[in-house]
């Protein structure tokens, strides 16, 4: 099932998918990679580590989005940021 959402998924750019759909690709590879921790393959480590420098990223990412958000919502800064068009952002995943 995973393999399938992933498949459909993957012909998209992850920018144009709606933020369920990037929640639900997001917990499929979730559901695999949890499946292949318990599984102790050697060819399955260097994967194992991009996924957790990407796990890093993304929480970087999210942190970043929120302090944006914050920042452009609070009153002295928002009327510049309605001036400059500037809107919120979205989380990934």
């Amino acid at each position: 099932m995973a393999f399938i959402h992933l498949g459909r998924s993957r012909k998209k750019k992850m920018r144009y998918l709606l933020l369920q759909e990037r929640q639900d690709l997001f917990q499929h590879i979730q559901d695999l990679f949890t499946e292949m921790e318990e599984l102790d393959i050697e060819e399955l480590r260097p994967l194992k580590k991009q996924y957790k420098t990407l796990q890093k990223a993304r929480r970087i990412y999210n942190s970043r989005v929120l302090l944006y958000n914050q920042t452009i919502s609070i009153f002295p800064t928002r009327r510049f940021a309605v001036k400059m068009n500037l809107k919120t952002k979205e989380y990934f995943g």
